[in-house]
């Protein structure tokens, strides 16, 4: 995470803020954030596409894997966050290769928030 992207602390702010008044209402992933504070949600995740950009702010919340473990979250699930979050960015005013950086570095992270699909066996 070491370079830094051309795109503004304010712009981040904008663009996580847009993509959750979206995702929050989404019909196939909107249940993921029922009982979430999402006011506490946007400013971490504020904070770490800052990070996950280069900035120097630092993101301070759970590690990816077990803050995503308990949701179930499916192949599909991920994959519609990442059309919103497509979709979002498209709107705002960020050149594509930026853009399409952005989709890049979250869709390295699928494999921390997608859960594997199996169950645990219960003991015999």
């Amino acid at each position: 995470m070491s370079t830094t992207y051309q795109v503004s602390e304010e712009k981040i702010a904008e663009i996580i803020e847009n993509f959750y008044q979206i995702a929050f209402q989404d019909p196939i992933i909107g249940h993921l954030f029922w009982g979430v504070d999402k006011k506490h949600l946007i400013a971490s995740q504020k904070d770490f596409a800052a990070a996950m950009l280069g900035k120097s702010r630092r993101y301070t919340g759970k590690p990816l894997k077990p803050a995503h473990a308990h949701l179930n979250i499916r192949p599909a699930h991920f994959g519609r966050r990442q059309v919103i979050m497509k979709e979002v960015l498209a709107e705002s005013d960020l050149p594509d290769e930026v853009q399409l950086k952005w989709l890049d570095l979250e869709n390295g992270l699928r494999a921390m928030i997608v859960s594997s699909g199996k169950t645990p066996c219960a003991p015999a």
